[in-house]
């Protein structure tokens, strides 16, 4: 182009040959100012267009998208505050349940102390009736007499066991499985109730029946007691 706007002076041309020469120049360059403006409309602009089509339904995704995040975000932190509720009324729940069931456990310990030690002031009255019913021979001898003594004490402690268990064992035994009903009850009553039908089969009383075992070591019990078998004859004048 710079070659062709740079006229070649010549005596054949014609005189006004050079604004001849430059006014074709400039038709040269408006006509590919001309085509590239059109290839620009037609071919780049439908690029465009779809440029901007897509733009447009991008942007209006991201719209959509953004209004259901807040739309969420709004649920989201409603159902947490719900959820936040209910977790802290079960707490306290929890919270008064264990202080009342601690309570109630208190009471039954002091109430088996007391029938447990009354049982048992009751049945040491009658101990020389189960002493009554060892029916093993006695001897004098020293190693006889520690054997003697020893099996004696196991005879104590297995019929003064049983009978303590037979009058205590029913009536504790009934407070504990009532205690035990009544904490599984409040426990399943401050479950939500869709989730109370699942929880039925965890929250289960204990089913084997309540045995009471005492322990009662007379070795311990008689270790102060010592056996005085001299013989001494009380029956005289004074006496009379």
């Amino acid at each position: 182009m710079r070659e062709r706007e740079k006229p070649v002076s010549s005596p054949i041309l014609a005189d006004g040959h050079q604004v001849r020469y430059f006014e074709f120049v400039d038709f040269e360059r408006k006509f590919e100012e001309c085509i590239s403006q059109s290839a620009v409309r037609t071919k780049f602009a439908q690029h465009s267009r779809r440029g901007k089509n897509i733009a447009g339904d991008v942007m209006s995704a991201l719209e959509q998208v953004y209004s259901t995040s807040c739309d969420q975000k709004s649920a989201k932190v409603e159902k947490q505050r719900i959820l936040q509720e209910q977790l802290t009324a079960v707490e306290e729940q929890l919270t008064a349940i264990t202080r009342q069931m601690k309570d109630k456990i208190g009471r039954m310990v002091e109430s088996v102390e007391h029938k447990v030690s009354l049982t048992l002031s009751q049945e040491i009255r009658r101990l020389s009736a189960l002493v009554d019913e060892y029916e093993s021979p006695f001897r004098n001898e020293r190693a006889a007499l520690e054997q003697y003594k020893r099996a004696l004490h196991r005879h104590v402690e297995s019929g003064l066991g049983s009978r303590l268990k037979k009058r205590l064992s029913s009536d504790i035994g009934h407070e504990m499985d009532e205690a035990q009903k009544e904490m599984a009850e409040r426990m399943y009553n401050i479950l939500p109730a869709h989730k109370r039908a699942a929880a039925a089969s965890c929250i289960v009383p204990h089913q084997q029946p309540f045995e009471v075992l005492y322990r009662l070591n007379c070795d311990n019990l008689c270790a102060d007691f010592h056996e005085d078998l001299t013989f001494r004859f009380s029956y005289g004048i004074t006496a009379l």
